[in-house]
């Protein structure tokens, strides 16, 4: 499981997956675009817990769902607001 992003320069759609190599740079695979010039050395270690926090979170959520049925409901707002809090503005909903 990987999370979509989209390069600023390009504007091709990348996974997040597909920066997480130090040697690459922490660059678009397309246009070479730097996306964190001064933190490309540690950048793609930040990614990587990014995504392995998501993939737990999605799993975690599914598991206590599961045990809950329909006898606890999670907020959504709550879930989802402070995820594209720390996105900024440009990813919020339309």
């Amino acid at each position: 499981m990987s999370i979509s992003a989209h390069c600023a320069n390009c504007h091709r759609e990348l996974l997040l997956d597909q920066v997480t190599r130090p040697v690459d740079g922490f660059r678009c695979p397309f246009c070479g675009f730097a996306f964190a010039p001064s933190y490309a050395t540690i950048a793609p270690a930040v990614a990587e817990r990014v995504l392995a926090s998501h993939e737990a979170l999605v799993k975690n959520l599914a598991e206590l769902q599961s045990m809950t049925g329909d006898r606890l409901a999670l907020d959504r707002d709550s879930v989802v607001g402070s995820v594209l809090g720390a996105l900024g503005a440009e990813a919020q909903p339309a």
